[in-house]
């Protein structure tokens, strides 16, 4: 197990794929890491209710961290109870690679940002509606044209730890918001963005699902 992608406290994701062709995930935590290839994570609760999976079947992990996505295969070894805690033990059968999706999820949320714009020589602020790993909608005070480039700044909190993400952005659309205000709904795409600033912005994604989740339950 590489030690600088995988620690007790990083995200996964568990996949069943089933044998009717379907698939099913899960999510969960590090909890233990006893060796390179066996670790310990919390069992998955779905509507309030433990999942029981099923022991001595292979599942496909997704591990989800600040360095990026690792993927490996591992089986269930066991299950078990811990001061009214549910817990799996688990062990890889393939090794971890590094991995990257294809598509990226778009998360709604509205915070706070602030961009350079590179022909008023200007920092100006703005706040997103949604954010994805390859761009975002937002509200900005300035009517920008198609194909502007903007250097954003964005302060993303993980876990109880801030992180700045910068990266340049294009715009690929402007509609007005608000006449009366003069504001604007502006969506960019990243252009050129580092994979390791990409995986910050993955990770609060996936962390903002999971908050979200159990505030639900």
């Amino acid at each position: 197990m590489e030690e600088k992608s995988l620690s007790e406290g990083s995200k996964l994701e568990i996949i069943d794929h089933q044998r009717n062709g379907r698939r099913h995930t899960y999510y969960s935590t590090i909890t233990n890491i006893l060796n390179a290839s066996t670790f310990e994570v919390q069992a998955p609760i779905e509507k309030g209710v433990v999942m029981p999976l099923e022991i001595d079947k292979e599942y496909e992990c997704i591990f989800i961290t600040v360095y990026g996505l690792f993927r490996c295969k591992a089986v269930l070894e066991s299950r078990y109870r811990e001061k009214g805690l549910h817990f799996m033990r688990m062990k890889m059968t393939t090794q971890i690679i590094k991995y990257q999706r294809r598509e990226f999820y778009r998360l709604d949320i509205m915070f706070d940002f602030r961009y350079f714009n590179q022909q008023t020589n200007q920092w100006k602020e703005a706040t997103t509606l949604d954010i994805s790993g390859n761009g975002m909608r937002c509200i900005t005070n300035e009517n920008l044209a198609k194909g502007t480039r903007v250097l954003c700044e964005l302060k993303l909190d993980i876990e109880k730890k801030s992180y700045v993400v910068t990266s340049t952005a294009e715009v690929i659309d402007t509609t007005p918001a608000s006449i009366a205000d003069k504001r604007f709904e502006t969506r960019w795409v990243f252009i050129d963005i580092p994979t390791n600033k990409q995986d910050i912005i993955i990770k609060y994604i996936y962390d903002e699902q999971r908050r979200r989740r159990k505030e639900s339950r």
